[in-house]
């Protein structure tokens, strides 16, 4: 016996599309490209014609495509006005210019978009051999090729994107924008408490430097009252930011992490603007004289 699968006309998501916009290339079943197990696992299914695999971290208003995959085994849908069968799932996720992600092979890529020719080439990866030399190996083909061509290693390819969508996007200027903003703001309120700090216990100073206490170990009392207020402020911030980073993952898709190395550098901003703020607030420090406060 065998399952009578609904048509095209019953079925609530045969008539809604697959995103096209970020489609770029196929590729070939044959050889491992994409370092990702589950793609990796499944080039076996892609291989058919009109066979492709469903990134299940997309974008939700594609429709419930992950869990009908999983109930049936397979979902006809099209892409770019061709039907199309979504057989398999990986997961990667979406990003600022992506909503969801398909994988297919290259001759499946032009049939969904005849107007590309097969002999035009977005990206070549090169593979090479054990111990070689990435950045020789760069050099070589950077002189053997025209000027045109591109040759990167990849951490010099993920840097360019990183740029391009740091400085080349708004998006990248409205967070660019927040983090110089939000070190003003901060700056201005830790010089206000330091500033108020130090004018309450202006007498105590001036006592300290007719003991003979210097200006520079009454600087580094200063910054260490602003180190403790960077990181009374550092740590339940590394918190909340978990936080709505885990909130803005769930909405969005986004792959939002707060890694090690970008904690170590949040740190050192907070710690540098708290030292600046305590540097100015101690220009009343430097000029008060004990004679006169006493």
């Amino acid at each position: 016996m065998t399952e009578e699968r609904p048509s095209r006309r019953e079925d609530p998501l045969a008539d809604r599309a697959l995103p096209v916009g970020s489609a770029d290339r196929g590729i070939d079943p044959a050889d491992d490209v994409l370092n990702m197990p589950a793609v990796r696992d499944q080039r076996d299914i892609f291989r058919y014609p009109d066979v492709v695999i469903w990134d299940e971290l997309s974008r939700p208003e594609f429709g419930p495509i992950p869990q009908r995959v999983r109930d049936d085994g397979e979902l006809v849908t099209e892409v770019s006005n061709r039907q199309i069968t979504v057989r398999g799932m990986f997961q990667m996720g979406t990003s600022f210019g992506i909503d969801a992600s398909i994988v297919t092979s290259d001759t499946n890529f032009l049939r969904l978009f005849p107007h590309r020719k097969a002999s035009t080439i977005s990206i070549g990866l090169v593979a090479l051999e054990p111990g070689a030399n990435p950045v020789a190996v760069r050099d070589a083909l950077r002189a053997a090729l025209p000027r045109d061509v591109d040759v990167m290693t990849k951490d010099e390819y993920m840097a360019r994107e990183i740029r391009y969508w740091a400085t080349a996007t708004p998006i990248g200027y409205v967070f660019t924008f927040g983090v110089i903003m939000g070190l003003i703001v901060g700056a201005i309120i830790v010089y206000q408490i330091l500033f108020s700090d130090i004018s309450d216990h202006l007498g105590e100073y001036a006592t300290l430097k007719a003991m003979g206490y210097t200006n520079r170990y009454l600087v580094v009392v200063v910054l260490m009252e602003a180190a403790i207020l960077a990181l009374g402020g550092y740590l339940p911030g590394v918190g909340v930011c978990r936080w709505l980073y885990g909130l803005t993952a769930a909405a969005t898709r986004l792959p939002m992490q707060l890694t090690v190395d970008r904690s170590v550098l949040i740190l050192g901003m907070t710690l540098a603007m708290c030292w600046f703020s305590g540097l100015i607030a101690m220009r009343k420090l430097r000029g008060a004289d004990p004679a006169e406060i006493f």
